[in-house]
This record gives C-alpha cells, sequence and structure tokens, in this order.
C-alpha cells in the first residue's frame, strides 16, 4: 500500500472527515486532499502531528510501498504505444519496394504497385493516427483560443492528406516513367502547396502550426 492509500485508510478508520483532518493539523482540506490521491506528500513537519492523529508510530506511517505514479505508468506506457506505431511505419516504409523487386520473379507489375501504394497509405495512416492520438506527449500543454485549435485541426487534416497525395503521386510517376532523377520536384511542389494554404489561413486572420513549430 503507498502512502497515499494508507494516509486515507487512516483517516476513514478514525472516522475523520479531510476537513476535521485539516483544522487539527493546520492545513487547508485541499492539502489533506492531496495527500490521499497522491499529488503530493506531508511535509516533515506533518508526519508527527499525522502519527500523533491516528496513533501510529513513524516507521508504521513511513513503512509503505512507493509505486510509480499513476501519470507515470500511462506515459510510459504511451511511449511503448508510440513507438511500436513509428516502428510498424518506417518497416512498411522499407518494405513496400519488395513487391516492385519480385516483378523480376513474375509477379504482375500492376500488383505490385498496388501492393506497395497499400503499403505506402498504411504506414503514412499509422503516423497520422499517431501524432492525432499521442501528439507530443511529453511537452507543455500550449495556451491555444478553441476557436484556433480547430482551425489548426483542419489545417493539419488538409497537409495530412496532401503529403499522402504527393507519396502516392511520387511513386505512380517515378515507377511509370522511371524518371526517379527528376521525379523528387514533387515534393518541391508539396511544399509550395503547402506554404500557400498555410498564407491562406494567415490571410484570413487564423493562426496555424505544425508539431516541428511545437518545439
Amino acid at each position: 500500500m503507498d502512502l497515499a492509500n494508507k494516509l486515507l485508510e487512516l483517516r476513514k478508520k478514525k472516522g475523520l472527515s479531510q476537513e476535521e483532518v485539516a483544522d487539527r493539523l493546520g492545513v487547508s482540506r485541499q492539502t489533506v486532499s492531496k495527500w490521499e490521491t497522491g499529488m503530493s506528500t506531508p511535509d516533515f513537519d506533518k508526519i508527527g502531528p499525522l502519527c500523533e492523529l491516528y496513533e501510529i508510530s513513524t516507521n508504521e506511517l513511513m513503512n509503505v510501498n512507493y509505486d510509480a505514479p499513476k501519470f507515470e505508468k500511462e506515459d510510459q506506457s504511451i511511449k511503448r504505444k508510440k513507438t511500436i506505431l513509428l516502428m510498424i511505419a518506417v518497416f512498411l516504409y522499407i518494405t513496400c519496394v519488395i513487391p516492385v523487386i519480385f516483378t523480376d520473379a513474375g509477379l504482375d507489375e500492376i500488383v505490385a504497385i498496388t501492393i506497395m501504394f497499400v503499403m505506402v497509405a498504411f504506414a503514412t495512416c499509422l503516423l497520422i493516427y499517431r501524432g492525432a492520438m499521442y501528439g507530443n506527449h511529453n511537452d507543455k500543454p500550449k495556451m491555444i483560443p478553441k476557436n484556433e485549435t480547430k482551425v489548426n485541426a483542419i489545417y493539419k487534416v488538409l497537409t495530412s492528406v496532401l503529403a499522402i497525395l504527393t507519396v502516392i503521386i511520387y511513386l505512380l510517376i517515378s515507377f511509370l516513367t522511371g524518371a526517379w532523377y527528376i521525379t523528387w520536384i514533387i515534393f518541391l511542389i508539396f511544399g509550395l502547396v503547402k506554404a500557400i494554404i498555410r498564407l491562406f489561413f494567415v490571410l484570413n486572420g487564423e493562426e496555424v502550426y505544425d508539431e516541428d513549430d511545437e518545439n
């Protein structure tokens, strides 16, 4: 049992309310509540009075198991999920060319290209899902007005869809023409179109930002 749960259990055994405990210890009820929910721990000078109030020794009070706070466990879980999604997406990006390679072994070219596009699209969707669900989980939240948040969500959806279409068009044109040495210009066009979209929002008095802007 951790300290928070132990303090809660001791108070209930004594039949005291948080207000009564707060009055006897000279603290606020909110402070007692934070002790019992694990949001904070009692100051050193409150350990003695707590032990006297609950009629236990200091060793009995402090002999607890300090489990990791719930938010830390959740944070580690989210990190693992983000890492797994990223690994799957990268794996799909790297291996998406394998079907095309097997065209030399008799695999139909159209089927191979279709499989490749599906793998690329799925990997991109995973990255979008990862960003939408978890984002920069460890970053401090920014104070952004609600209307700007909605506008920025629209901006991110538009640019994400544009990014997927750009990759599909790039691969399609590259494989059909074999002009890999020049098709990379498509990504320059993507950057230009994205800048135009952002400028459109800015000129309309809306503030938009990318994840890179948040770091």
